[in-house]
């Protein structure tokens, strides 16, 4: 690679880690996180473990988080729609708008790091093994060096971003829904 290339390449992955750039995010019941807005306005996520307790990030109407809260849920009455599913997506959405006035949408934030002993909750450009990458590339191959950045442009080109949550993470198109593990070869 050349010093040319190497600076294209790093001014591409400084662009994709804009700090004021917005990641759109949309509810996925079977990821466990819901993208929403409060009666204020205010966009809030929230990522639920099992049906025993929520992790609710509050955001400004610009995207930036100002508030973390911890509740433990309550015992829900009417059984999953789902067997794989821990509780009633609709009972669980009801008290989400009695809670908080949550209104399922599109929400647009900026990047942000919660964790905490039992959880994380992230949203960034790229996935957190290529930061990893990208902070001592010279660790790896040639051969390595040249997949990170092929796999780096796909993502930056895609406009995709990561939503990290518990045990997971997703891959997010630019309209908020879930995109699946794999990218195809050349950008959508």
């Amino acid at each position: 690679m050349t010093d040319t290339d190497e600076r294209d390449f790093f001014r591409l992955v400084t662009e994709a880690r804009n700090p004021e750039r917005l990641f759109a995010i949309r509810s996925n019941k079977y990821c466990a996180f819901y993208a929403g807005h409060a009666s204020d306005g205010m966009q809030i996520l929230v990522g639920r473990i099992r049906a025993e307790k929520i992790l609710v990030l509050l955001f400004s109407k610009w995207g930036v988080l100002y508030d973390i809260q911890r509740r433990q849920l309550p015992q829900f009455s009417q059984p999953p729609e789902k067997r794989h599913l821990p509780v009633n997506d609709e009972e669980f959405r009801r008290y989400l708008r009695k809670e908080f006035g949550f209104k399922s949408g599109l929400v647009r934030v900026e990047q942000f790091s919660v964790s905490d002993d039992e959880c994380g909750f992230w949203v960034g450009p790229l996935p957190w093994h290529v930061n990893q990458f990208l902070a001592a590339p010279e660790k790896h191959t040639p051969e390595e060096q040249a997949e990170y950045r092929q796999s780096i442009r796909q993502f930056i080109q895609r406009g995709v971003c990561i939503l990290d949550w518990g045990d997971d993470w997703w891959v997010l198109e630019a309209d908020g829904v879930e995109a699946g593990w794999n990218l195809p070869e050349d950008p959508v």
